[in-house]
């Protein structure tokens, strides 16, 4: 069952995501077991072990909340960095508890929500100091869990998301160019559910823009058609 919820707070989405309580009713303490089934076809199966893609796949987990997913998806030998994103700061927080074997680590970074990237709005900027505002990420091996909300994030352009999603990857260039940031891999468990219909639309252009050319989408969703 999919509770709706109602919440100012998170404006692009439909649920409510409150961690007050130790029991979620989203949050599951097992392996989602579709993921399980389909980890082989969605990371290369054994055919696929002289692939070019020698650094190993990069996955994004929307939504990801405290998932135990991101751990088993970043301990698996053919992922080189599992990226999570989330509003709510309390599940990067519990997971980093959690799993202490990760070692994450917050870092705090500072953006201009000026539009520090493009001149011409900066200069439209009267006070760009004033707004500036702070992205909490929490970074371990192999994994990556940014504190943001997902349409603004990913509104950014390509290079500056990157400084997020590489930070301490001593193997990622700082001038590599913004393809080299887009992910082979996206695992959607129901984060799609989660987002109000009206906004649906830019959810799915937005996660092909994260995706490299022939990468792959794990969809975990619900069917709620109705039934006479």
């Amino acid at each position: 069952m999919f509770m709706i919820f109602g919440h100012n707070g998170f404006p692009h989405l439909t649920i409510n995501t409150q961690w007050s309580s130790p029991k979620l009713g989203w949050h599951k303490d097992d392996v989602n077991p579709h993921l399980k089934k389909y980890t082989d076809l969605l990371l290369g199966g054994e055919e696929d072990n002289d692939s070019t893609n020698n650094e190993g796949t990069r996955i994004f987990v929307p939504l990801c909340g405290k998932s135990v997913d991101l751990a088993y998806l970043a301990s698996h030998p053919k992922v080189s960095q599992v990226v999570g994103i989330d509003i709510v700061r309390n599940a990067a927080e519990d997971f980093s508890m959690e799993h202490p074997e990760f070692s994450m680590e917050e870092v705090v970074q500072v953006v201009n929500e000026c539009g520090a990237e493009k001149e011409e709005e900066e200069q439209k900027c009267e006070n760009a100091e004033s707004s500036k505002s702070a992205i909490s990420s929490f970074y371990g091996k192999n994994l990556t869990i940014l504190i943001q909300d997902l349409f603004d994030f990913l509104s950014m352009s390509s290079n500056h998301r990157a400084k997020y999603w590489t930070e301490g990857m001593p193997s990622i260039s700082e001038t590599a160019a913004p393809t080299e940031y887009l992910f082979d891999t996206i695992y959607d468990r129901a984060s799609i559910v989660a987002i109000k219909p009206s906004l649906r639309k830019d959810y799915v252009r937005l996660m092909g823009e994260q995706l490299s050319p022939g990468g792959k989408i794990l969809l975990v969703t619900l069917d709620r058609r109705k039934t006479t």
